[in-house]
């Protein structure tokens, strides 16, 4: 039986369904990284123009400039260590990793560079980008131990599988995936971990019967492996998300998973298996209830039009000179666009082990401000 054009996807996802029904974290684990199908994992183009979707530091170097500015000052606040470590989890094609370490060229700052990416087809593309900066990356399955410096994670957590639950007149059901007349559809079922029923009576309040909405464990469980590897630094994250509040309105009653295909947005796509990235809303404030948990501390909140704005795009631009460029307008306008990826990008900053309060990039406030007064509610 054919429900993908892909052997590999086609029979593990027939083999699993062979068991029953499938809670659709699987599915999508299976649609995403699957080693010969998974859209990250195949050879062929997953970003930027040719790809599924553009993301910021597709438009222009400036974000990594930007970021490399706050780990210069990170790095000085922690006493300038003789080992200091910057890890990246999700680099996709290392265009971000480029552009950080092109900004920190000049400065005197012993850096390494560690790069975790599952898709062997994206490790060597960064490897390829990244070739002038061979002595200073690795590429790794898991960050070192009991090290000093900071994590990046842009555009991460939005893609870890998650599983999909509905609250409904016999309390919370879970989404799952089978198979009707030669076809994938989804089915109410029971929950498939007690953990998801945990977290589904914390959020209880904000829900109304019927509604819909996702819950990432692997984000909470990313949080705890991380916290047990930094032993003083920063987190620097990158999505897009909400509040709980806000995540739960009534206006995304049906949930925020969704797919992107060739840069249009749909409902999640159960028919071109490994051909459609899939994502749904980072819920922030469950991100900053396990990070301060595990011992972090949040250290700023805000989106990423006002994140460059406070980390003083304009003067990086001027200093270069090379605003008149309608290549250059475009790529900047593609970062800070307040309809678009400036506003829809938060930026969350956590700290262990010492103070990171005040950073002017983080000074501004987000335009979706009930987000940032209501992310611990």
């Amino acid at each position: 039986m054919k429900i993908s054009n892909n052997v590999s996807l086609n029979e593990k996802i027939l083999t699993k369904l062979a068991l029953g029904p499938m809670p659709f974290y699987d599915f999508m684990e299976i649609a995403l990284y699957d080693p010969l199908g998974g859209f990250y994992c195949k050879e062929h183009s997953q970003f930027g123009k040719e790809g599924a979707f553009i993301t910021s530091h597709y438009h222009a170097k400036w974000l990594g400039a930007i970021i490399a500015n706050q780990i210069k000052i990170i790095f000085k606040k922690m006493m300038s260590p003789d080992d200091f470590k910057i890890i990246e989890y999700g680099p996709g094609e290392g265009f971000l990793a480029h552009d950080i370490l092109k900004t920190l060229e000049s400065d005197k700052i012993p850096i390494d560079f560690f790069l975790i990416e599952k898709s062997n087809h994206l490790v060597k593309k960064s490897k390829d980008l990244l070739s002038s900066f061979e002595h200073d990356i690795s590429f790794v399955k898991t960050p070192p131990e009991n090290f000093e410096g900071i994590i990046l994670a842009h555009e991460f957590i939005d893609a870890l599988p998650f599983h999909i639950l509905q609250k409904t007149e016999n309390g919370f059901e879970e989404k799952h995936i089978v198979l009707e007349s030669n076809k994938l559809k989804y089915e109410l079922g029971p929950v498939s971990k007690p953990s998801l029923i945990e977290y589904s009576k914390e959020i209880d309040s904000y829900l109304r019967l019927g509604q819909t909405f996702e819950v990432c464990l692997d984000a909470e469980f990313w949080i705890e492996q991380i916290s047990k590897k930094l032993k003083k630094g920063a987190v620097l994250i990158f999505d897009y998300g909400f509040s709980n509040k806000v995540i739960f309105d009534q206006t995304r009653f049906s949930g925020t998973a969704r797919s992107f295909r060739k840069h249009t947005v749909s409902e999640v796509n159960l028919e071109n298996i490994g051909e459609s990235d899939i994502t749904a809303d980072v819920n922030f404030s469950y991100i900053v209830k396990s990070a301060e948990k595990f011992g972090f501390t949040l250290g700023g909140f805000t989106d990423q039009t006002h994140f460059c704005i406070g980390g003083r795009i304009a003067e990086l631009i001027h200093e270069e000179n090379i605003f008149n460029s309608e290549m250059n307008r475009k790529g900047i306008m593609g970062l800070v666009n307040p309809t678009g990826l400036g506003s829809g990008i938060k930026v969350l900053l956590l700290s262990k082990g010492l103070d990171l309060t005040g950073l002017d990039a983080f000074s501004m406030k987000p335009d979706d401000r009930a987000s940032l007064n209501t992310l611990r509610d």
